[in-house]
């Protein structure tokens, strides 16, 4: 699986990039690439406003924190992958994730899959799941052959994620990867009642629902994608993004962090198909700020 995270690595962009060094007086923001293009222009226009000097230069994760530990950075917006460790010197916030979520017809009775499953039904290699009799169902879709579709790779990394976690980086099965946007699978799985697909987010269509999912088999527990199930680290199909800094550095970053925090930022990032840190959390931890200036 190594070489494969290695890749989803690259598909984040984390190749060496020179920093610019900040003027005088400014906070210098570093980060993902992925998550900076989702808010970078809002955050521009409010810390103008504000009157808050920054300079934002979102390069790649890795670099991010290299950038961090060298003092060319303030604080970084940065993604972990499986396996790797938080820096242990430095504050680490959970901020942003990004999810593959499972989702069927709303007609369909099934609630729940484990890797094991996903595996068996998108998986290229191995033995296969073809109906949906084999998930224990004896009504109308039982006998139906299974629909698979996912959303097309370069939407962002739920396809890589996916992959990954589930099929050990393997690919998924060739019939079943097309071309399709997460909008347009969420419009077929909402009209057909065999399908199953992995799209970039929970889906607001009421046709359409998402399955909760264990990665283990043998002491299997079901999450759903809910806020809190993504933040608290609980539903498997996630990848992280932190907000890194030194502690020494929270009273200077108290107005960089309530604003990476704020409801503004939370919905651009949820445009973007990231799910935010809940509302509670971002609340508590800015009040903390406060409480500590």
């Amino acid at each position: 699986m190594k070489k494969f995270f290695i890749a989803l690595a690259a598909f984040l962009n984390l190749a060496v990039c020179p920093f610019i060094c900040a003027q005088s007086g400014e906070i210098r923001i570093t980060g993902s690439d992925i998550i900076g293009e989702k808010i970078i222009p809002e955050l521009k226009r409010d810390f103008d406003a504000l009157g808050v000097k920054v300079s934002i230069d979102m390069h790649g994760s890795r670099d991010a924190i290299l950038d961090l530990s060298q003092k060319r950075s303030d604080i970084a917006i940065a993604a972990f992958l499986d396996g790797d460790t938080l820096p242990k010197d430095k504050v680490c916030v959970p901020y942003a994730h990004q999810i593959a979520v499972i989702i069927v017809n709303s007609g369909n009775p099934i609630e729940e899959i484990s890797f094991d499953q996903l595996s068996r039904v998108f998986g290229s290699t191995g033995e296969k799941i073809e109906k949906w009799q084999a998930f224990g169902l004896n009504n109308e879709v039982a006998l139906r052959n299974i629909s698979p579709m996912a959303v097309q790779p370069r939407e962002n990394v739920t396809l890589e994620l996916f992959k990954a976690k589930v099929l050990g980086g393997a690919n998924i099965a060739a019939a079943f990867g097309n071309n399709l946007s997460s909008a347009d699978i969420v419009k077929s799985v909402s009209n057909t009642v065999n399908a199953i697909a992995i799209v970039s987010s929970v889906p607001s269509n009421k046709s359409v629902k998402a399955l909760g999912v264990s990665a283990s088999l043998m002491n299997p527990q079901y999450f759903k994608p809910t806020p809190e199930n993504v933040h608290n680290g609980d539903y498997p199909l996630t990848m992280h993004f932190y907000l890194v800094y030194n502690k020494e550095d929270a009273k200077k970053l108290r107005p960089v962090i309530q604003e990476l925090f704020s409801d503004a930022i939370a919905d651009k990032l949820a445009e973007g198909n990231f799910v935010p840190a809940p509302k509670n959390f971002r609340k508590s931890y800015t009040l903390g700020l406060d409480i500590d200036k």
